[in-house]
């Protein structure tokens, strides 16, 4: 589960008052999302690597805080948790922090995005109208089926 999902799962879960069920999204940010998504210099990798890094590093960075500041009503060591390579929410703070105070400091060019058909790329000025045709196309198809 993605962090977005995994935030909705526990803000959920605190509003319902189900501490067995905001104890396991703790568990999965330290053992899932920490690792896998912060680099032990406090940046995101798999944000890096997308089209607008320096957007999506900061959604990554605003919702794995607001993440953070649900899950500290069940353990508030969640701030201050580290992976033994230095991976944490505050390495990420301090990564991000010089850029969020002057994004002019962001030098990391967005990356070209993946080589596709025109017709196939969000980007492309046709794709709202395809995506339509195709939803149209599948309840059409969907309708034939159950007739």
């Amino acid at each position: 589960m993605a962090h977005a999902g995994l935030l909705q799962v526990a803000e959920f879960s605190r509003c319902a008052g189900n501490s067995e069920l905001l104890s396991i999204c703790r568990d999965r940010f330290t053992s899932v999302l920490v690792p896998n998504q912060i680099a032990p210099n406090g940046n995101f990798p798999l944000e890096l690597a997308r089209t607008k890094p320096y957007g999506y590093c900061l959604f990554n960075l605003d919702a794995m805080g607001t993440l953070c500041a649900i899950l500290a009503s069940v353990s508030d060591t969640v701030w201050i948790f580290e992976t033994l390579d230095g991976r944490g929410i505050r390495k990420a703070v301090e990564y991000m922090f010089p850029f969020i105070a002057d994004n002019r400091r962001w030098l990391l060019p967005a990356v070209a995005p993946a080589q596709s058909p025109a017709s196939y790329r969000r980007d492309h000025p046709k794709f709202p109208h395809q995506a339509a045709v195709l939803w149209v196309q599948k309840g059409e198809a969907a309708r034939q089926r159950q007739s």
